[in-house]
């Protein structure tokens, strides 16, 4: 404050929060750092105009009188990376769900003292793994289902099928990330074509709806923390094409897979600085190289496989939101989606009877070099 010519002039000034936290924070709170500084600057041109709200100015003087550890914590309540990093969750239910279905395609000829043409088959499915990005809040994924689905072959080339699948996820982020559920429900259509000299063609195409719920911590404008507990709803396409030869014991294969998903519109309105963001859309793209090798006996077959796949895509699993307690647009990052995915698998099936059996499967996912998720399956099939 000071005095010019004869008048009282004020003058005030702010700490822009990135410098606040310091360059050894977390990226995830740089992050946040940066969304409110474009809160602050938002409600900086609000007060010269004097259209800024009280709820606005309330925001701004909460924050503003945090300490630089009480900002950090506060950051995990307000970085809105869960609505990001979910959305990898997704996608590796999904791929859970399909690598069950891929199995079921690789096992079609499991009978051998069968001359029937149709089979139903049902699977069980458990899994569990983990999320996480360096500089941002990780999570214990589980993932439990199951599948359904009748196949039938005509004129001895042809397999045409439908599954119906449902799944259950679950992923606990540490820090204040909150926490992320989701149910999911398919159906798929596959099929596979013997070709001369060895060669065949698989394929198959799904649509899933998937409710998810987050639950997690939000801070208000007065500084106190509510539950917030949201639902959006999804959709998923799903679509994959293979094409290998069989050399005896030895499948080799090539594989391109394309994933759609839209994540709903969500709203944090219990807090000011809960997030609201309108609806998004992510594909993921894959190119694929694999090999199976496989052990028949008279009523059992035993099975080895490796893929590698190749996301050509961004991987990036952000979105673009606001506070609701502000007008300030901006942009939210958790978890991406791996460049490099690799498949490792054992199945095992014991024929029963001439048309009935029962299997199983251990698959393991890593993602670029870490292990990201281990895959339980076991199911009966039956030929009619």
């Amino acid at each position: 404050v000071e005095v010019q010519d004869g008048k009282v002039v004020a003058t005030l000034s702010r700490q822009n929060p990135v410098e606040y936290i310091g360059e050894n924070a977390e990226a995830s709170t740089k992050n946040v750092a940066e969304n409110v500084e474009n809160v602050f600057q938002d409600l900086d041109k609000k007060v010269m105009s004097g259209t800024a709200t009280k709820e606005e100015l309330a925001m701004g003087a909460i924050v503003q009188n945090m300490t630089t550890m009480g900002f950090t914590s506060a950051t995990e309540m307000m970085s809105g990376e869960i609505y990001a990093s979910a959305q990898a969750l997704t996608f590796s239910q999904a791929q859970n769900i399909n690598r069950d279905l891929s199995n079921r395609l690789a096992g079609l000829d499991n009978f051998k003292n069968s001359n029937k043409d149709s089979e139903v088959w049902f699977s069980a499915i458990g899994s569990g793994g983990k999320l996480k990005r360096e500089g941002y809040a990780s999570a214990d994924t589980r993932v439990t289902g199951g599948q359904f689905g009748i196949d039938t072959k005509y004129k001895g080339t042809t397999t045409l099928g439908v599954a119906m699948n449902y799944s259950y996820a679950k992923a606990n982020f540490n820090r204040y990330a909150g926490e992320s559920k989701s149910d999911m429900v398919g159906v798929s259509f596959y099929a596979k074509q013997d070709l001369p000299y060895g060669f065949y063609t698989a394929g198959r195409l799904g649509l899933s709806n998937i409710s998810s719920k987050v639950e997690r911590e939000l801070l208000t404008s007065t500084g106190e923390t509510v539950t917030g507990k949201i639902k959006h709803h999804d959709k998923m396409l799903s679509a994959y094409v293979e094409i290998g030869k069989k050399f005896g014991w030895f499948t080799p294969f090539i594989g391109y897979s394309q994933d759609y998903l839209r994540r709903g519109s969500f709203n944090e309105s219990e807090a000011s600085w809960g997030v609201k963001a309108d609806r998004k859309n992510y594909r993921a793209t894959n190119f694929l190289v694999g090999a199976r090798a496989e052990y028949v006996g008279d009523k059992y077959k035993l099975q080895a496989y490796v893929t590698q796949a190749i996301n050509t895509d961004k991987r990036d699993l952000s979105y673009e939101g606001r506070f609701t307690g502000s007008a300030a647009r901006q942009k939210f990052y958790g978890v991406k989606q791996s460049k490099n995915t690799t498949w490792i698998g054992f199945g095992a099936f014991r024929e029963i009877s001439p048309v009935f059996g029962v299997y199983g499967n251990v698959d393991f996912r890593v993602e670029d070099k870490k292990w990201a998720d281990s895959v339980i399956s076991t199911g009966l099939q039956y030929r009619f």
